[in-house]
């Protein structure tokens, strides 16, 4: 069964400057059809079991994306979050081959 999917905008690398800050890329093409902020603030627990519940208004049913200050130059923090269901319906996917789940994951 093929899935519809969406192509979005989520991130953009100036050349020789690095990826975009949240707040500079929200400024620049926030009036565009992006990816849309859907939390602001740390990630703590309480945003992690939103997501992994998929409790947290406007996400995918896959999880978010998660950006920051630099964490080096030219890289800001990014890391994602994933929902339980995404996560078991991968597991499912790869039927017991643990190399393919963590390559995928």
């Amino acid at each position: 069964m093929e899935e519809k999917h969406d192509v979005t905008l989520f991130d953009v690398n100036v050349h020789k400057k690095g990826i975009m800050l949240p707040h500079d890329y929200l400024k620049m093409f926030g009036s565009l059809d992006i990816a849309k902020l859907l939390y602001y603030g740390n990630a703590n627990s309480e945003l992690i079991d939103k997501v992994q519940n998929r409790q947290l208004e406007g996400m995918t049913f896959e999880g978010i994306v998660c950006k920051g200050a630099y964490a080096s130059p030219g890289l800001p923090l990014m890391f994602k979050i994933k929902s339980i269901d995404w996560v078991n319906k991968l597991k499912a996917y790869c039927s017991g081959n643990e190399q393919l789940f963590k390559q995928l994951v």
